[in-house]
C-alpha cells in the first residue's frame, strides 16, 4: 500500500513539473511561413515595464524548412 502511495505522489509530482514547464511557453503563437528567401517582418509585441526586468523582443528563426516566430520574454537585470 505504501509503495502505491509513493508511486502515485511521484507521478503527480512529475506531471505537475511538466505542466509548469509547459506554462512558460503558453503565449507562443506558431505561424508557418515557408519562403526561405525573405525573413518575415517583425511582429509588434505589447509588454509592460517591470521593475528589475528587461524586455527582449521576439524574432523569426529559420528551422525545419520554415520561419518560426519566437515570442519575446523578460530577463532579470543583474544588480552588482
Amino acid at each position: 500500500m505504501r509503495a502505491l502511495i509513493v508511486s502515485t505522489l511521484m507521478t503527480l509530482g512529475l506531471t505537475g513539473g511538466v505542466a509548469a514547464a509547459d506554462n512558460y511557453h503558453h503565449d507562443a503563437r506558431v505561424e508557418h511561413y515557408r519562403d526561405h528567401r525573405v525573413r518575415p517582418a517583425p511582429r509588434f509585441e505589447r509588454h509592460d515595464a517591470r521593475r528589475g526586468y528587461r524586455w527582449v523582443g521576439g524574432e523569426w528563426r529559420w528551422g525545419r524548412g520554415e520561419w518560426i516566430w519566437m515570442p519575446g520574454h523578460y530577463i532579470v537585470i543583474a544588480r552588482w
